[in-house]
């Protein structure tokens, strides 16, 4: 039996050492309250976790903190007073700079041109003064207490190097909060360790840090102070040191953590999805593996390792090299994702650096995009066929059980990471996988 817990809100203290701070914040996409009067302070010297389960609002909270949207309740402060951000220049210039877990940086340029980008150093003839420039750059560097050469290109770093880069950058603007979004998601071991020693030197110099990850012993490890979210709601505000592991977990989901993930007995069958040598050159080579009915199999590795390409091409979006994919002993045709789900294979692509992209992959799910519409039976709208481009009444039929409110097509391009693949999981769960 599952039974929800319900906390006493703790209230965050906002005074005049929070450098910025939500009041109060409510905003909407559509029908769905993606924040409901969230209050949240960021102090100099403080290192505060948010913390939250896909689609609690945690990327609601970042926008409206970077100026990328405004509340529509309550208010923004900076240093106690009110302000109305107008996009994320006039947040920079109030000292805000977010950090995302994917760089966005010119791969063709050296360090410290990335770093001073549109405000090089101008010496005779307006002209750069690349002296000035390696001089300013490595002086960020050493604040950081790092080893990077200002001169070297970016294409090549690491995306741990990279992310020292943005950090210098963000401090190029005299930045007074840095917002870290998944910092470390593709980080290894050693890496995550330097990383955690800059994010003390910036705690040490008085800049304020909101860090956001999924990897909980990371927020007991190096933040003060922790913000929950649930369903757009703040759970618990309060010390890092006042929580263990278990209570932090069930403020984030309202139930004890024994009841998330029960072990339940399986009964292992028979090959269900065979992967034999499946190689696409340059990208994985030489990948084979089974799974069995009843079975779960985990494809794990760093950002990078090539874990998303192979799930890609077992789907069939894109065509392997060599090797094949079998489901229940028929090889699919490579490189068409049609056949894939007429094998009732599913898989959900979740290319966080494009989100235009990922959107494509739910609204297709959801039959409501491209030429190439697949059709399905009752179970998924009722009355059979093809939900059509002016079909939305069927929608919150599909993700009534997992989105809280019923969406229109217009409303599909408001979703946040979160609720977006659950929908597309939706989708798949509507045409009965294997």
């Amino acid at each position: 039996m599952i039974v929800n817990c319900r906390f006493e809100e703790e209230e965050p203290q906002i005074n005049q050492e929070s450098i910025i701070a939500l009041v109060g914040a409510s905003k909407s996409y559509g029908a769905v309250r993606a924040a409901r009067g969230v209050s949240i302070a960021l102090r100099a010297g403080e290192v505060r976790a948010l913390a939250g389960e896909n689609g609690a609002g945690k990327s609601t909270i970042v926008r409206l903190l970077a100026g990328v949207q405004r509340p529509d309740e309550g208010e923004v402060l900076v240093d106690g007073e009110p302000v109305d951000f107008h996009g994320p220049a006039d947040a920079r210039d109030r000292g805000v700079a977010v950090i995302y877990q994917e760089p966005t940086l010119f791969p063709d340029l050296s360090v410290a041109e990335n770093v001073m980008m549109g405000r090089h150093p101008l010496g005779s003839l307006r002209r750069i003064d690349r002296r000035k420039l390696r001089r300013t750059v490595q002086d960020l560097m050493d604040r950081l207490g790092v080893k990077l050469d200002p001169e070297q290109p970016v294409r090549g770093l690491s995306i741990a190097d990279q992310q020292i880069v943005e950090i210098a950058k963000a401090l190029s603007f005299d930045a007074r909060v840095l917002i870290m979004d998944e910092p470390t998601a593709a980080l290894s071991g050693h890496e995550v360790d330097r990383l955690f020693g800059v994010v003390k030197t910036l705690r040490e110099r008085g800049a304020a840090v909101l860090f956001i990850s999924h990897r909980l012993n990371e927020i007991f490890a190096i933040c003060d102070t922790v913000t929950v979210l649930r369903d757009g709601e703040v759970t618990h505000d309060g010390p890092t040191a006042a929580l263990t592991t278990d209570e932090l977990v069930r403020r984030m989901v309202g139930r004890e953590l024994s009841q998330l993930f029960p072990k339940q007995a399986a009964e292992i069958g028979e090959t269900v999805l065979r992967v034999d040598r499946l190689t696409r050159e340059g990208v994985f080579i030489d990948v084979s593996f089974e799974v069995r009915r009843g079975e779960i199999v985990a494809l794990a590795g760093l950002v990078g390792a090539g874990r998303s390409e192979v799930a890609r091409a077992i789907f069939g979006i894109d065509k392997p090299d060599a090797g094949h994919v079998e489901v229940d002993g028929r090889r699919l045709k490579p490189g068409s994702p049609a056949a894939a789900m007429r094998a009732a294979d599913k898989q959900y692509p979740i290319p966080r650096a494009n989100f235009d992209e990922y959107m494509k992959h739910v609204m297709h799910a959801l039959d409501l995009v491209g030429p190439d519409h697949v059709g399905v039976g009752a179970d998924w709208d009722g009355g059979g066929g093809v939900i059509g481009m002016n079909d939305v009444t069927s929608i919150p039929k599909i993700t009534e059980r997992l989105i809280k409110a019923g969406y229109t097509e217009a409303q599909l391009a408001n979703f946040w990471s979160g609720n977006a693949l659950r929908v597309l999981g939706k989708a798949h769960e509507a045409r009965k996988p294997v």
